[in-house]
């Protein structure tokens, strides 16, 4: 609506600076000069626009085809999979999560959802089997954790659990080296030397006057399969090393692009009053993409709102697949902005 506005604002602007400039020129003693101009003023308008106006008219004969109608929404396969031969297990998250696999027998999905008070979530675990089974969960309430190996870990209250590798839910504390004195520079690069994992954060002497109190550093370290902690002063750098990588699974685009409803062209127009500082999109549809996605001769049938370019490139559906190696179950991921929903599929038979 602001962009039509402008332009007639340009066009309407551009005949009246024309018409001025005639009219000094006595252009318009002449009737059939203004004909003129608007005829010669509208030809300008016509090329200029000539690519969104065919796109406009070829959106006139855009009808679905019968076939696609019964495509469910990639935010509605909780039906499909009721009618299907899968049995479902459905975790979501308000995150974008990971799914990793712990050891030979066990594959964890995490996920957060909402907790008490602002910007509280709850972070749970959900242990799998290799039948595609959910044989245990572990939920952690208004606390940040993170996994790491076969770990879960809270940095800012000093513990870990081994719950991931043995079921254990006990919260066991980091050794913390040296009775908590503080560690020189010397002795705190050697037990850093070699660390798989390590990270800080501060603590102080009163934690109820930050201002005026001395700050200093707790390091955490995860070393030859052990956890802990030593202490030093807040103004002593030491590098760090909390880029830990579990062995993720693969998950890969399994579903194939029949057909794509194209909906609406977002392309160049003239004028053009963006002035793209952040750059500029290409030419696109944008429209539903219709996708099959074939599971043990099984058709999963989705459509989803998508984007597709000049060139026939549609953008990606935010699902993909990770199937097991014994082909006992598959995991469907989907992406919804800056959450996931996990699907486990499993046979029914």
């Amino acid at each position: 609506m602001i962009m039509a506005f402008l332009t007639l604002i340009f066009v309407l602007a551009f005949l009246f600076g024309i018409g001025y400039l005639l009219r000094k020129l006595k252009f318009f003693r002449n009737k059939w000069n203004w004909m003129w101009l608007l005829f010669v003023s509208l030809i300008i308008y016509f090329l200029g626009n000539l690519t969104p106006i065919y796109r406009t008219i070829e959106l006139r004969f855009e009808k679905l085809p019968e076939e696609f109608s019964n495509y469910a929404t990639i935010g509605d396969l909780d039906s499909v999979f009721l009618n299907s031969n899968f049995k479902a297990i459905k975790l979501e998250s308000i995150y974008r999560e990971e799914a990793v696999r712990i050891n030979d027998s066990i594959i964890i999905l995490k996920t957060h959802e909402d907790g008490e008070g602002e910007h509280k979530t709850n972070v749970s675990w959900y242990k799998i089997n290799p039948n595609g089974e959910l044989i245990d969960s572990l939920t952690f309430k208004n606390e940040y954790l993170v996994n790491i190996d076969s770990y879960l870990v809270n940095i800012d209250k000093s513990y870990y659990v081994t719950w991931l590798r043995d079921g254990d839910t006990l919260k066991k504390p980091f050794d913390l080296m040296e009775e908590g004195k503080l560690i020189d520079e010397a002795q705190s690069k050697e037990f850093l030397k070699d660390a798989a994992y390590s990270n800080y954060d501060y603590f102080y002497e009163n934690k109820n006057d930050y201002d005026r109190e001395k700050r200093f550093k707790k390091m955490i370290v995860y070393k030859d399969n052990e956890w802990f902690q030593f202490n030093t002063s807040d103004d002593l750098y030491l590098s760090v090393n909390e880029y830990f990588a579990n062995d993720d699974l693969n998950f890969e685009d399994r579903g194939k692009l029949v057909h794509f409803q194209k909906e609406a062209w977002y392309g160049d127009r003239f004028p053009d009053f963006n002035l793209y500082i952040n750059g500029k999109d290409p030419n696109l549809w944008k429209g539903t993409a219709y996708l099959n996605l074939e599971l043990e001769n099984e058709l999963i049938k989705i459509q989803h709102y998508s984007k597709m370019y000049e060139d026939g490139d549609a953008r990606p559906m935010p699902l993909d697949i990770y199937e097991n190696p014994n082909k006992s179950f598959y995991i469907l991921r989907i992406e919804s902005g800056k959450a996931h929903t996990f699907y486990v599929l499993k046979n029914k038979l």
